[in-house]
């Protein structure tokens, strides 16, 4: 991408690296919290997620993520 100002540069590198941060500090809390249920590559996985959706995008995503994730384990545990 192209930009016409660096306060503009500034602007995408600091929602970057604040939906990098939110991201990544939730899934390492959820990490510590799980005990070994959640991997270390999720986390570096969300946090590069975080990066590169900025923190306007993530919450949305990690939300539609888990919406996804539950409605696939219902579906899972009604066919056994």
């Amino acid at each position: 991408t192209v930009f016409s100002s660096v306060e503009e540069g500034l602007a995408l590198a600091s929602r970057s690296l604040g939906g990098a941060a939110f991201s990544g500090i939730t899934f390492l809390i959820l990490y510590l919290v799980t005990r070994g249920q959640l991997g270390g590559g999720d986390v570096k996985l969300s946090f590069i997620l975080g990066l590169y959706l900025t923190v306007s995008r993530i919450l949305p995503a990690i939300l539609f993520g888990s919406v996804l994730s539950c409605i696939y384990a219902l579906v899972q545990i009604a066919r056994k």
